[in-house]
């Protein structure tokens, strides 16, 4: 007899302590070991009595990152509940920006709880809590920018966006013209890959990815090295004076810090900065950078020369546009500025937009 009053004991411990999900006579019984802090248990708190409930609650359960939750069903039969819940996960994991972008799947088990309709849903996840945490929101593609740009500057290696009324835009693009713009803050061009979810609709998700050669702390390393340069470089022309001398300070700032050795480099301007080694690019978005932080008009132009790849410069003085080669410039040894008929040799998109980039340092 103490045999079987052991065993029996053992049995009821066991089914105690299993954590497992149990269906005992119609019914559904769940018992999940408490963990301090966690969204990942079965709660059994979740009541729902229409459609609308139920996909607000799921998406409640995605943005907490819950993986398993037993939800009660209030007005609804078992064949409504059949019906509406992959109706309400298609739509959720198919059009709902969130669960687009943070689920892989989502699976349910229907029946009852102490009498009453209930569902277990179970929840995968591709992104999870902690990234669901860090989605960033913005309300035009102006905000998605901005966004972009501290990330850039930061050195993050992504970013993720939720946007209220979705404007399509390209940003690849606009990271490898951002990057180009502000050699003072982004030392790598990254490999940038961008995703939206979902493919359609008012809201979406956008998240981009840059993937660097360089660590992020050497990056960051780099940028307090090189920011300090163009800080003397923008107080080496500040006050008034004629515009055409400015312009020819910071060429004479730029070209004699080193005796320079024209190479290519994946971090332009530190490699130009602090040791002297640079091409054309890296000539030409460094000093348009120093002269828009010291309130000049001066842009990159990209084309050929000799029918070689080059860049070189353009800049503004009394609403005249000329021309600036810096290496040209340096191998002659005197600072030149050309107009447009002046440039022999020299092809590019004469349509260009020539506007300076809004002094923004």
């Amino acid at each position: 007899m103490k045999k079987i009053g052991a065993t029996i004991l053992a049995i009821a411990l066991l089914l105690c302590f299993s954590g497992c999900g149990l269906w005992m006579n119609g019914s559904y019984r769940s018992e999940t070991p408490h963990r301090e802090g966690s969204n990942t248990g079965t709660h059994i708190n979740a009541e729902v009595s229409d459609y609308k409930q139920l996909c607000d609650k799921l998406l409640q359960m995605i943005s907490n990152g819950t993986q398993s939750e037993l939800i009660y069903f209030v007005n609804m039969d078992a064949n409504q509940i059949k019906f509406n819940m992959p109706r309400a996960i298609e739509e959720i994991t198919k059009k709902a920006p969130l669960g687009a972008y943070a689920v892989e799947s989502i699976t349910f088990e229907s029946g009852k709880n102490t009498g009453k309709n209930a569902v277990e849903v179970s929840i995968s996840y591709i992104h999870g809590r902690s990234e669901i945490l860090r989605i960033r929101k913005a309300e035009s593609v102006n905000d998605v920018y901005k966004i972009i740009d501290s990330a850039l500057n930061n050195c993050e290696a992504s970013v993720t966006i939720y946007v209220n009324d979705y404007e399509a835009f390209d940003a690849i693009q606009y990271v490898q013209d951002y990057v180009d713009l502000h050699p003072d803050m982004c030392m790598e061009m990254p490999q940038v890959t961008a995703t939206v979810y979902p493919e359609n609709g008012k809201d979406r998700i956008v998240e981009v990815l840059f993937s660097y050669d360089t660590s992020r702390e050497v990056l960051r390393q780099m940028q307090q090295t090189v920011d300090p340069i163009f800080d003397s470089a923008e107080l080496y022309v500040r006050g008034d004076g004629d515009l055409l001398e400015k312009y020819y300070q910071l060429y004479s700032f730029l070209i004699e810090r080193y005796d320079y050795t024209f190479e290519t480099s994946i971090t332009p301007s530190y490699h130009l900065l602090r040791h002297g080694v640079g091409d054309s690019k890296a000539f030409a978005t460094v000093y348009a950078r120093m002269c828009v932080r010291a309130g000049l008009e001066c842009v990159v132009i990209s084309g050929a020369k000799a029918g070689e790849s080059s860049f070189w410069n353009a800049i503004i003085i009394d609403d005249q546009i000329l021309y600036v080669d810096l290496l040209a410039c340096n191998a002659s040894g005197r600072f030149q500025t050309k107009t447009e008929d002046q440039m022999t040799g020299y092809v590019w998109d004469y349509d260009m937009d020539l506007t300076s980039p809004e002094n923004d340092g």
